[in-house]
């Protein structure tokens, strides 16, 4: 691979936040539709029971992705935090070798 390689990390730092958030707001979407199922069945009662039961379906899938979604999203925020503090401290200790081979004119 050749060519120049530059990274923001201010940027990536941003993207973790952002991802962060997303994992939070993944949680807050879980819970709007958490009991609905329960709450049609005390509503509408035997009558409505397929429907219920297919509510009910619904409802656990939609945990069972948000909680997956969530997990993922907090996972890429560390990953990308934790790069960002990499690419820092590898251009920290380039910067440092390069001044040890650098003479002052």
């Amino acid at each position: 691979m050749s060519g120049f390689l530059k990274v923001n990390t201010s940027h990536v730092l941003e993207l973790a936040e952002l991802q962060e958030k997303a994992a939070q707001q993944l949680l807050a979407a879980a819970a709007a539709a958490q009991g609905v199922g329960t709450s049609m069945m005390a509503n509408h009662g035997m009558v409505c029971m397929t429907s219920n039961t297919a509510v009910l379906i619904a409802e656990q899938a939609r945990a069972a992705a948000c909680a997956k979604l969530n997990s993922v999203s907090a996972s890429l925020s560390t990953k990308l935090g934790s790069a960002a503090s990499q690419y820092d401290r590898a251009d920290a200790q380039g910067a440092g070798k390069l001044d040890k081979e650098m003479h002052p004119r």
